[in-house]
């Protein structure tokens, strides 16, 4: 016969700490996951790379390095008009993410944005907002798969 435990609550901790343990990644590897995150919505708020396609082909295949699905066709219909056919407006948007939320292979990602328009002389700041982000990580990279940016001010 068993000898009755002498510590129940501290065996239930053990056990607990190790479940848990062998579960959560370690520091560094989160870290990491969340900077990897954030660079994909920065670079898909901030970098302008993709002006310089002269085909829709070479626009889908710019703009597939930071969005995926449905998104990236909906990025690419609208896209597509404005770099075929320059407009003339020289405007930048920002993008400071300030909550990362990963589990596996989803992120939800809350920036705030700021919308500048420049010329050649100055840069005014147009507009303030906010963007929800969601991610999915396809092999070894993030891609947004939808986003919802909310502007402070209504153009």
């Amino acid at each position: 016969m068993m000898a009755p435990m002498r510590y129940p609550c501290l065996t239930v901790l053990i056990l607990v700490i190790f479940i848990w343990g062998a579960s959560v990644e370690p520091a560094t590897s989160s870290e990491r996951k969340h900077c990897n995150i954030t660079k994909v919505v920065v670079r898909a708020m901030e970098d302008d790379w993709w002006m310089v396609s002269s085909s829709e082909e070479q626009l889908t295949e710019a703009l597939a390095e930071v969005f995926a699905g449905d998104l990236l066709e909906e990025m690419v219909g609208t896209i597509y008009p404005f770099v075929a056919e320059p407009q003339g407006i020289h405007q930048k948007v920002t993008a400071s993410c300030h909550r990362v939320f990963a589990i596996s292979d989803k992120a939800i990602v809350f920036s705030k944005l700021g919308l500048y328009e420049r010329d050649l002389f100055d840069v005014n700041k147009v507009d303030t907002g906010v963007g929800m982000f969601f991610l999915t990580k396809n092999q070894e990279s993030w891609y947004i798969e939808k986003m919802k940016l909310e502007w402070n001010k209504s153009r």
